[in-house]
């Protein structure tokens, strides 16, 4: 999931709290909506700002162009909620992410590692 079920958007913050019957509070499936792995994310995205400052655009367009970026990578699936969310996430094909960028962002996410494992593993 490219944006992380929102999560990556940055949109998703440590106030919200998932309803039992919500995918996002499957923590089998989704360990990085548990409360101390979100609020890893969280602080990343946030140190994150100066690049969304940089090329204009969105945390979600950010990740959205990150992950287009990546070897191998053919297509991103990145749904959205309503029409002005897909026009959104579509311009993130607009971006041209400068390779230090890529990297910096590349090795930010490596950093977190494994959520089931806990930070760094």
């Amino acid at each position: 999931m490219s944006l992380e079920q929102g999560l990556l958007t940055g949109k998703i913050g440590m106030d919200r709290v998932f309803q039992p019957t919500e995918f996002r509070s499957n923590t089998y499936w989704n360990d990085w909506m548990v409360p101390v792995n979100r609020k890893r994310v969280l602080d990343l995205l946030g140190s994150w700002k100066d690049l969304t400052a940089k090329y204009g655009c969105t945390m979600a367009q950010l990740v959205i162009a990150w992950t287009a970026a990546q070897p191998g990578v053919t297509h991103v699936l990145a749904g959205g909620r309503n029409l002005a969310q897909v026009t959104d996430n579509a311009k993130a094909a607009d971006l041209n992410l400068e390779s230090t960028d890529l990297t910096r962002i590349r090795n930010d996410v490596l950093a977190l590692g494994d959520p089931a494992k806990g930070q760094g593993s």
